[in-house]
């Protein structure tokens, strides 16, 4: 599985993010990874519907690729749940400054 995650907005208008890839891993890490995808409800996601910004909001795109199929969503702030924290907070440590795509 190949998941590249980006998290943009928020104050100072930076995007961060990571690729990573569950068979350039450690076992133990990837099946955490897994884990994390699969608790957090992103796989059954939508992208949110277009809303008013409000200032300093972050957005969020996942894009995962599994089985030759990829899945694409983009999430806000306020869409974010309890469940899918978790996996953010994983993400977040993982990532570094990159380029809007």
């Amino acid at each position: 599985m190949k998941l590249t995650f980006q998290q943009s907005g928020g104050f100072a208008g930076l995007s961060r993010g990571c690729e990573l890839d569950t068979d350039q891993m450690d076992h133990e890490e990837a099946a955490r990874l897994q884990r994390l995808i699969e608790t957090s409800g992103l796989l059954g996601a939508t992208d949110a519907p277009p809303r008013a910004p409000f200032p300093d909001a972050h957005a969020y795109q996942f894009t995962i690729t599994d089985a030759g199929h990829t899945r694409h969503v983009i999430l806000t702030d306020s869409d974010l749940t309890d469940e899918l924290m978790p996996l953010i907070d994983a993400l977040r440590s993982r990532s570094k400054p990159m380029r809007i795509t």
